[in-house]
C-alpha cells in the first residue's frame, strides 16, 4: 500500500502542468535576450535586403568590364560586337566567381532610350510611303513570323524546359540588342535569348550569301 501511494503521488506530480518561468528568473532573462538578439538580426537583414546592398565589386566595375568586352569584339569586327561582347565579358566574370554588382535600373532606361533613338533615325518619308503601298504583305509576313515563333517557342518549352517569356523571345525574329533589352525588361533569361538571337543572326550573315551564290550564280 505505501508503494502504491508513492506511485500515485508521483503520477499526480507528472500530470501537473509545468510552472512557467518567472519574469525575473535567469532562464527567462536568457530566453528573452536570445529572442531580442534574433529579432534584431532579422531586422537588420531585412533592412539590408530592402536597401539592396549586395556584396561584390561596385557596379562601375561591371560597366567597365562590359565596355571592354564590347570594344574587343568591335576591334575583331564581329557582328553585334557591342551587345555580345559585353554579355560574354560580364557573364564570364560572374561564372568565374567574380562578384559584380548589378547596375542601377536607370542605366537600363538610358540604354533603351538609345536603342529607340537609333531605330527612330532609320525612318524617313519614303519609309511611310513604302509601308502604305505594301501594308497587306507586311502585315501578312508579320503574322506568319509571329505564328512560327509561337510554334517554335512551344517546342522549346517542351524540350528545353524554358519559361514562356524566354521561349517566345528566343524565337522572335528581331535584332539582338532590342531582344536583349526586352528580355531584361520582361524578366526573361537574357543570356539564353542573346545566344539564340546571335546564332540566328550569324546563320543569316554566313549562310545566306552562300545560298545566294549557289541559287543565283549571276
Amino acid at each position: 500500500i505505501p508503494f502504491l501511494a508513492r506511485r500515485s503521488a508521483n503520477n499526480e506530480k507528472a500530470a501537473q502542468p509545468a510552472e512557467p518561468a518567472r519574469a525575473g528568473s535567469p532562464g527567462s532573462q536568457s530566453a528573452a535576450g536570445t529572442l531580442a538578439q534574433n529579432s534584431a538580426t532579422s531586422s537588420s537583414a531585412a533592412t539590408a535586403a530592402k536597401a539592396g546592398a549586395p556584396g561584390g565589386l561596385h557596379w562601375t566595375a561591371c560597366l567597365a568590364n562590359g565596355v571592354g568586352g564590347g570594344c574587343l569584339l568591335s576591334w575583331l569586327q564581329l557582328p553585334a560586337a557591342g551587345v555580345m561582347g559585353s554579355i560574354l565579358a560580364v557573364a564570364g566574370a560572374r561564372i568565374s566567381g567574380i562578384q559584380l554588382r548589378r547596375p542601377p535600373d536607370r542605366l537600363r532606361t538610358v540604354a533603351q532610350l538609345g536603342i529607340g533613338i537609333l531605330i527612330g533615325t532609320t525612318f524617313n518619308p519614303q519609309t511611310a510611303v513604302q509601308l502604305a503601298h505594301n501594308f497587306l504583305p507586311v502585315i501578312g509576313a508579320a503574322a506568319a513570323l509571329v505564328a512560327s515563333g509561337l510554334v517554335l517557342s512551344s517546342a522549346l518549352q517542351r524540350t528545353l524546359g524554358l519559361d514562356t517569356q524566354t521561349a517566345l523571345l528566343t524565337c522572335s525574329p528581331a535584332g539582338l540588342s532590342q531582344m536583349a533589352a526586352l528580355s531584361e525588361e520582361l524578366g526573361a533569361q537574357t543570356f539564353i535569348v542573346s545566344i539564340f538571337q546571335l546564332t540566328r543572326m550569324l546563320t543569316v550573315v554566313l549562310v545566306l550569301p552562300i545560298l545566294f551564290r549557289l541559287l543565283l550564280p549571276q
